[in-house]
């Protein structure tokens, strides 16, 4: 089954690995060593090894914060950072590039996705680390050195202003959502949501308010 649905998938020259290739090397791969795990691995690990090889790799899907403790049996030594933004900005985010049929979806998605992961965090103290956008992208260097060393990772400040590497970055110059990858860290997209709210909206986002006065944010009034 596993077999199928990846060869199935049709975005592998994106990521510069060849569907023959991906499908041999899992084959390879001893029958009483294969599993989910094993899968994404040796996946990840190509794609890296094209990429300057680098040791550990990591999965950004906002869908995952639903789903974590799935991800945990599979994963059982894996590190987790919670990118918390706005919640209005977000809500105005999914709006606008159209990742929810309305924005009373909008709104429950955000919800759902923060209380998933609060009660991640709760159940697992010390595996998660919650890193707010705004801060984010207005103090850059501190917040990712503070990142790095919660994952044990060596940190360059030079690394921020790195741009040349987002071309190969799989699919990701093809999506106009991801316009933002190719451009210096900016505190442009702060408060976009806040700035347009109407009456209505602020109707409709008052059931965040728990949430966001719970993480820092102002609460919608």
């Amino acid at each position: 089954m596993a077999w199928f649905h990846l060869s199935q998938y049709y975005e592998w020259p994106a990521f510069g690995l060849a569907k023959s290739e991906v499908i041999r090397r899992l084959k390879s791969i001893e029958p009483e060593n294969r599993s989910a795990a094993a899968i994404l691995d040796t996946i990840h690990t190509m794609y890296a090894s094209k990429r300057g090889g680098a040791g550990r790799w990591g999965d950004k899907s906002p869908n995952n914060s639903e789903i974590l403790e799935l991800i945990e049996p599979v994963f059982p030594r894996a590190q987790y950072i919670h990118a918390l933004r706005d919640g209005v900005d977000v809500v105005h985010s999914m709006i606008e590039n159209d990742f929810v049929e309305s924005p009373q979806d909008a709104v429950q998605v955000w919800i759902r996705r923060v209380e998933a992961v609060d009660r991640f965090s709760e159940a697992h103290p010390g595996r998660v680390m919650k890193v707010h956008y705004e801060e984010l992208v207005s103090n850059p260097w501190s917040c990712m050195s503070a990142v790095c060393e919660f994952l044990k990772l060596r940190w360059d400040p030079a690394w921020i202003d790195l741009l040349d590497h987002v071309s190969d970055m799989g699919d990701v110059p093809r999506w106009s959502h991801h316009a933002a990858v190719a451009q210096p860290v900016n505190k442009a997209a702060i408060g976009k949501g806040r700035a347009v709210l109407d009456d209505a909206m602020r109707r409709l986002m008052q059931p965040m308010n728990s949430l966001l006065i719970r993480h820092g944010y102002e609460a919608v009034s």
